[in-house]
């Protein structure tokens, strides 16, 4: 039973590196510093930050073109 069971975490290890691969996109390792940058030029962009960085997203998944906008902090705007 232990093989198996392994055998089948090892599966899923494989799986989700698969999956979690597929997210990780082009962004730095530490966004950090880009989003402090991108905060002081403005509280908010006109675009979708996660698509800019290659990151898979649902802000506008039927590519209709429709505008997203991008807010990096809420206490900057309210």
């Amino acid at each position: 039973m232990t093989g198996k069971y392994n055998a089948m975490l090892d599966q899923m290890v494989r799986d989700y590196s698969l999956v979690t691969h597929g997210y990780s996109g082009a962004a730095p390792a530490n966004p950090d510093p880009m989003f402090e940058e991108k905060r002081a030029k403005c509280p908010l962009m006109h675009g979708d930050l996660l698509q800019e960085n290659g990151i898979p997203n649902m802000a506008d998944y039927m590519m209709t073109g429709r505008p997203v906008v991008t807010l990096y902090r809420y206490n900057d705007i309210h």
